[in-house]
């Protein structure tokens, strides 16, 4: 199984956090990542947090991505 790179907002008023929680829990790769931010509202990251939403992923791609020579 791939890892996944799980992102959501403690404020969501549509999909609880706790949603997001159970996915992590449930995700069978240990390189898998879970990513809760304070202060944003649903589907808003990459507005409000925009500087550390690029940085997440581009870690979370760097170290998950096959890099084929």
């Amino acid at each position: 199984k791939q890892p996944v790179l799980i992102m959501h907002s403690c404020n969501d008023a549509l999909i609880a956090p706790s949603e997001a929680i159970k996915l992590f829990e449930n995700a069978s790769n240990s390189n898998s990542k879970l990513w809760i931010s304070p202060h944003c509202r649903h589907a808003w990251l990459h507005v409000y947090r925009a500087d550390l939403y690029k940085q997440k992923i581009t870690t979370f791609l760097d170290r998950n991505l096959v890099k084929k020579a």
